[in-house]
C-alpha cells in the first residue's frame, strides 16, 4: 500500500481537485491539439477527447496507485510533440492518403502502450535509481524550465498571439495584441496573489476564477466593443475512443501498423525514456518541497500502468506534471485525494461540463496559470539569486547559476532529455575541474559521433561496425609538464581494437616542451599497438602547428593533421574503408571519386528504392545533368527550394551562414550516391544552408516542377518518390539524433 501522508478534509481536497482541473484546462486542451495537429481539421476535436481521457482515466489510475504524496498526472509537452512527429511521419504512408483516422489513432494507442511498458520495465529493473543522483543545479534548472514553458504558453491567452508568432513575425504579431485580455489576466493573477497572501485558507484560485468570469461577462454587456479574448467553448461529448481497436480487424490497418512498426515502437520507447526523466525529476522536486522520499521505482511502475490503460482507451501519454501539482497546491490540495478529485473533475468536464466550459474566459485561466508558473520557480535558485543581489561574488556560485541557466534554456529549446543531459555533463565537468585540471576534456568513439560525411546506404552499412575502432580524445587548456603525462595514460586505456586515435587540440591554448615531447612519443607508441595517431585542431601555418614543429612533432596537413576533429574522423573512416577493401576485395566500396555509372547506381538505393526499371527510366528522363567546378555554389541559404539533387561524382558540402566573407561551418559533406535538398522541397520552405561543390562534381537535378508533374501524371510513382525522400531524410535525422544523444551523455 502507498505510504500514508497527512490528509486534508475531503471537501477541501475535492474543491482543490476541481479548481486545478479547471485552471489547467486551457493548457490541457492546447496540448491535445498540439499532439494531433497533423490531423488538420480533426486535431482540436479528437485532441480534446484524447487529452481529457488522459487527465481523467489515466490520471485516475496513477493517482490511486502511485506512492508519492501528490501524484498529479496529465499530458506533457514533450510527449505531445513526439506524438505529433509520429503522426506526421505516418501520414506519408500512401495507405492513409484517404481518411483513415481510426488507423492513425490505433498507431498512437500502440505507441502509448509501448511507452507504458517501457516505463514499467525500467521501474521494475530499478534503473530509475540512477536519476536520484541528478545534481541540484540540474534539478533546479529543469524545474525553472517547466515554469518558463508554462509562462510562454500563456502568451496566446493574454496577448492574443503566441510566443512562436512573436519570434517569427516580430512587430507584425503585435497587431493581434488584446490589451483587455492582458488586463483581465493580470488582474486575475493579482487577485490570486493577494488572497493567497492575506487569506491563505481561502480557495484563492476558485475565487479568482469566479470573479474573473463575472467581470468578463459583465464587461461584455456594458462595453460591447471591449475585446477581452475568447472563452473556452464547449467540447463535443463523444466516447473517449473512436472505435480505434475495432480498426485492427481491418487487414489494411494491420498491414499499415506492421509496415510502420519501427516508427511506432521507436516513438513509444523514446517517449518512455523521456517520460521517465521528466516525471521522476518532478517527483524528486516535490519530495524536496514536502521533505519526503518517494519510492521512485513504484512511482514509475504506476506511471507506466496508467499509460498502458490510457493507451487502450485512446489517451495521450501521461506524465507527472508539476504545473498540475502546483495548481492543486495553489487551490489548497495537499494529498492523493486532491489528485483523484482532479482526475474525476476532468472526467466530469468531459461528460457533463460542456455548457459550463463554454463560459470560462481564456484570459482568466491564463492569469491563474501565471501564478502557477510563479509557484514552479525553484526556491533554491531564488536563494542563489538573492545572494548575488546581496553582493556575494563567488566563482562556485556563478558556475552553479551557469548550469541552472543552461539547463533552463536547453530544456525550453530542445526538451528535457537534452536539457538535463547537457546539465549533467556540465555538472560533472565542473566537479572534475575542482578535483584536477586534467587536459582530457572528453573521449568518444566515431560510433558515437560519426563524421559529417554522408555516405550511400551500403557504405554506411560497412562503416557502422568499423567506427568503434576510431577513438577521439578532446584536450583543453595548457599542455605542460604538470599534466602532459595524463595524455599518455589516456592513450594507454584505449579500448582493445582501436586502430586510430584522433587527438583533438582545438581547445589547447599552449604547449610547452614536455607536452610536445609527449605528443611526439605518442605516435610510435601507438604504432607498436598497430594503431595510428591523427591530430585535429592544428595546421602547419597555425601558431600551435608551428610550435609543435619547433619541438619535433611531425605531421602533414590533410594526412596527419586536420583543421578540426570532424575532418580527422572523416579521414579515419576513409582509412578503415580502404583497409576493409584490401582485406576483402569482394566488398564493394564507393570511393569519393567513383565513376558516374557506379554512383548513379548507388543513388538508386536512396531515391529510387522500390521502383522498377521503367519507373527509374521515367524519373531519369526528368533529371538534368550538371557539372560544377570546385567551390561552385549549388544554392544559397534562403533560396527557393526548386529541386532535389543526386551526387554522381565528387563531393558537396552543406555549410552554415557565411561570416565576414568566409564560408560558414560545415554541417555535412555528401559522397556520390547521396541525395540533398529534399528537406526544403518536402516542407516547402527556403534553403536552410549553402551547398557548395568541394571538388569537380557531377550532379543529377530533379526540378520540383518536374517532380510535381511526375506525381500528377503517375500518382503512385510520385507517392513513392516522396516517401523515399522522407525515409532518406528520416535516416539522416536518426543518425544525427543518435550522435546528439551520445554527445549529451
Amino acid at each position: 500500500m502507498p505510504p500514508s501522508h497527512p490528509l486534508a478534509p475531503w471537501p477541501r481536497e475535492a474543491l482543490a481537485g476541481s479548481v486545478a482541473a479547471l485552471v489547467t484546462l486551457a493548457l490541457l486542451l492546447s496540448l491535445g491539439a498540439l499532439a494531433l495537429s497533423p490531423l488538420g481539421v480533426d486535431a482540436a476535436r479528437v485532441g480534446a477527447v484524447a487529452a481529457l481521457t488522459t487527465s481523467g482515466l489515466s490520471a485516475l489510475v496513477y493517482a490511486i496507485g502511485a506512492p508519492s504524496r501528490l501524484p498529479a498526472g496529465a499530458p506533457t509537452a514533450p510527449s505531445s510533440l513526439m506524438i505529433a512527429s509520429l503522426l506526421a511521419s505516418l501520414l506519408l504512408d500512401s495507405a492513409v492518403q484517404s481518411p483513415r483516422l481510426a488507423w492513425l489513432l490505433a498507431a498512437v494507442a500502440l505507441a502509448v502502450l509501448v511507452m507504458g511498458l517501457v516505463q514499467v520495465a525500467v521501474g521494475l529493473l530499478g534503473l530509475v535509481q540512477l536519476v536520484r543522483n541528478v545534481p541540484q543545479t540540474v534539478l533546479a534548472g529543469f524545474m525553472n524550465a517547466i515554469a518558463a514553458l508554462v509562462l510562454l504558453a500563456q502568451c496566446a491567452p493574454l496577448f492574443g498571439f503566441t510566443w512562436t508568432a512573436l519570434v517569427q513575425q516580430g512587430a507584425q504579431a503585435w497587431t493581434q495584441f488584446r490589451p483587455g485580455s492582458l488586463l483581465l489576466g493580470i488582474g486575475t493573477a493579482l487577485l490570486v496573489w493577494a488572497l493567497a497572501r492575506r487569506r491563505p485558507r481561502w480557495p484563492a484560485a476558485l475565487i479568482a476564477l469566479v470573479a474573473g468570469t463575472a467581470v468578463y461577462h459583465l464587461a461584455a454587456q456594458l462595453l460591447p466593443g471591449a475585446d477581452l479574448g475568447p472563452v473556452v467553448g464547449a467540447i463535443a461529448r463523444e466516447l473517449p475512443i473512436i472505435d480505434t481497436w475495432a480498426a485492427l480487424r481491418d487487414e489494411g490497418c494491420r498491414e499499415f501498423l506492421l509496415r510502420n512498426a519501427l516508427a511506432i515502437v521507436g516513438t513509444g520507447a523514446a517517449m518512455g525514456v523521456v517520460g521517465v526523466l521528466e516525471s521522476i525529476m518532478v517527483v524528486l522536486a516535490l519530495d524536496q518541497q514536502f521533505g519526503d522520499r518517494s519510492d521512485t521505482r513504484r512511482e514509475l511502475v504506476w506511471i507506466g500502468m496508467a499509460n498502458v490503460v490510457g493507451g487502450l482507451f485512446g489517451a495521450l501519454p501521461l506524465g507527472m506534471v508539476r504545473s498540475r501539482a502546483a495548481a492543486l497546491l495553489q487551490a489548497g490540495g495537499v494529498g492523493r485525494r486532491a489528485a483523484v478529485m482532479a482526475a474525476l473533475a476532468s472526467a466530469a468536464l468531459f461528460f457533463i461540463g460542456s455548457p459550463l466550459l463554454a463560459l470560462l474566459p481564456v484570459a482568466v485561466l491564463g492569469g491563474i496559470m501565471l501564478m502557477v508558473a510563479w509557484a514552479l520557480v525553484d526556491p533554491w535558485t531564488r536563494g542563489l539569486l538573492r545572494q548575488v543581489a546581496g553582493g556575494v561574488r563567488s566563482p562556485d556560485l556563478g558556475l552553479s547559476l551557469v548550469v541552472v541557466g543552461t539547463v533552463l534554456v536547453t530544456t525550453v529549446w530542445r526538451g528535457p532529455l537534452f536539457g538535463v543531459g547537457l546539465g549533467i555533463v556540465l555538472a560533472m565537468l565542473l566537479f572534475i575541474r575542482q578535483l584536477s585540471r586534467s587536459p582530457v576534456r572528453s573521449r568518444y568513439s566515431a560510433a558515437q559521433r560519426p563524421s559529417r560525411r554522408v555516405h550511400p546506404v551500403e557504405v554506411e552499412a560497412q562503416l557502422v561496425p568499423l567506427r568503434p575502432a576510431i577513438a577521439v580524445i578532446e584536450l583543453e587548456g595548457a599542455l605542460f609538464f604538470g599534466n602532459a603525462e595524463q595524455i599518455s595514460q589516456a592513450a594507454d586505456t584505449l579500448p582493445v581494437g582501436t586502430a586510430l586515435l584522433v587527438l583533438d587540440l582545438r581547445r589547447v591554448s599552449t604547449v610547452d616542451d614536455t607536452g610536445a615531447h609527449v605528443l611526439a612519443q605518442l605516435a610510435p607508441r601507438l604504432q607498436r599497438r598497430s594503431a595510428r595517431l591523427l591530430l585535429a585542431g592544428v595546421q602547419s601555418r597555425w601558431p600551435l602547428g608551428q610550435r609543435l614543429h619547433l619541438f619535433g612533432v611531425d605531421g602533414h596537413d590533410g594526412q596527419d593533421w586536420f583543421a578540426d576533429a570532424d575532418l580527422a574522423v572523416e579521414a579515419a573512416e576513409g582509412l578503415l574503408l580502404s583497409v576493409s577493401a584490401e582485406s576483402n576485395p569482394t566488398t564493394p566500396v564507393l570511393p569519393t571519386a567513383a565513376t558516374a555509372a557506379t554512383a548513379a547506381t548507388a543513388g538508386i538505393n536512396a531515391l529510387f528504392d522500390g521502383l522498377n526499371a521503367d519507373d527509374i527510366a521515367r524519373v531519369h528522363q526528368s533529371m538534368q545533368a550538371l557539372t560544377l567546378a570546385a567551390g561552385e555554389v549549388v544554392f544559397r541559404q534562403g533560396d527557393a527550394a526548386d529541386a532535389i539533387y543526386l551526387v554522381v561524382r565528387g563531393s558537396v558540402s552543406i555549410l552554415g551562414p557565411r561570416s565576414n566573407g568566409r564560408p560558414g561551418p560545415r554541417y555535412a559533406s555528401l559522397s556520390p550516391g547521396t541525395l540533398f535538398g529534399e528537406a526544403a522541397v518536402l516542407d516547402g520552405g527556403g534553403r536552410s544552408a549553402d551547398a557548395v561543390a568541394d571538388t569537380e562534381t557531377a550532379l543529377l537535378r530533379l526540378d520540383q516542377t518536374a517532380l510535381i508533374a511526375l506525381a500528377q501524371a503517375e500518382p503512385e510513382l510520385g507517392t513513392r518518390l516522396y516517401r523515399n525522400m522522407a525515409s532518406y531524410l528520416a535516416r539522416r535525422l536518426r543518425i544525427a539524433s543518435g550522435a546528439w544523444a551520445a554527445a549529451a551523455g
